[in-house]
């Protein structure tokens, strides 16, 4: 799931909608931004769990897209999550052949646990860090192997 998150509980962002320069931007001066969340749901489709996947750059950045989820290491609970982002501080693209350039793949481990029906994640950067530039799952399943040796 892709939208803003509140970064303090009162926050509020009106997006401006500027034509030149920089668009992410609010009209009350932070900057617009989506981060990446997984959510988790029970069998009654109920919220049982959300977590706001970081990304350690140096600049805000836009999440569009979790590109792939898949399973790591199944009696850790493990999944391998893909999503990609750009910085929100450079000029937009202007001719549609710029669009992309720029955007950043990553890969992240998260760790999943079960408490009173709540599902809690752990994000671990350990091995693959963060920010990192591992474009798909296979691939970071190889450097974590590489990172734990032979179990």
């Amino acid at each position: 799931m892709l939208f803003m998150a509140k970064d303090k509980p009162d926050e509020v962002c009106n997006p401006l909608s500027s034509k030149s320069g920089l668009r992410y931007r609010c009209e009350e001066g932070q900057t617009y931004k989506h981060s990446c969340h997984l959510m988790f749901f029970n069998t009654s489709f109920e919220p049982v769990g959300l977590h706001r996947i970081r990304t350690d750059e140096p600049f805000p950045v836009w999440c569009n897209a979790v590109i792939a989820v898949g399973v790591h290491d199944k009696k850790r609970n493990e999944l391998l999550v893909t999503f990609q982002y750009f910085p929100t501080d450079r000029k937009v693209a202007s001719k549609i052949s710029e669009v992309g350039s720029g955007w950043t793949r990553m890969t992240s481990l998260f760790r999943l646990k079960e408490d009173n029906g709540r599902i809690l994640v752990e994000q671990d950067d350990l091995c693959l860090g963060n920010p990192n530039q591992i474009e798909t799952i296979p691939e970071a399943r190889k450097l974590l192997k590489q990172c734990k040796g032979p179990k």
